[in-house]
């Protein structure tokens, strides 16, 4: 059962950076060098796929509670718990109301100063998410190079 967590948690992980990497890094290429419709078009797929993301970080901070049960007290595992709560919160808070927001409004609308806001903001917390999920990813990746040493 604890490899399974392990490679659940792995997968997760990945998953969830690979996702939010992907829709920050189309998102500022469409910004800088596509039109309004292809703008439009990843806004509109950014939407229908924050669902993956979401489930993706759920997953990754569950299953890494999970892992860390017994090792709380550790300075590293504890580093790892406060970063996935704040990159879920993030991901919850500002990253799913922004997705809804931009990919809605840009359907009515041309981009204007609150959607350009509410883009930059969504930015910012996209590229904090990665992050935050990298550094995780670095320290899980030392965790595991330390229980195969002992």
């Amino acid at each position: 059962m604890h490899e399974f967590r392990v490679s659940a948690h792995r997968f997760a992980g990945l998953v969830a950076l690979g996702i939010t990497s992907l829709f920050w890094l189309s998102t500022v290429l469409a910004l800088a060098f596509g039109s309004e419709a292809i703008l439009a078009g990843v806004k509109l797929s950014v939407l229908y796929g924050i669902a993956f993301q979401l489930m993706a970080v759920l997953v990754a901070g569950l299953t890494g509670r999970l892992l860390a049960i017994n090792r709380l007290k550790e300075p590293l595992v504890a580093r790892k718990l406060k970063r996935m709560l704040t990159a879920g919160a993030i991901s919850f808070v500002v990253l799913l109301p922004s997705s809804v927001y931009l990919a809605l409004r840009f359907q009515d609308t041309s981009p204007d100063f609150q959607w350009k806001l509410v883009q930059g903001v969504e930015l910012v917390a996209g590229a904090v998410v990665i992050v935050l999920l990298m550094l995780n990813m670095r320290d899980g990746l030392a965790l595991g190079r330390e229980k195969a040493g002992s």
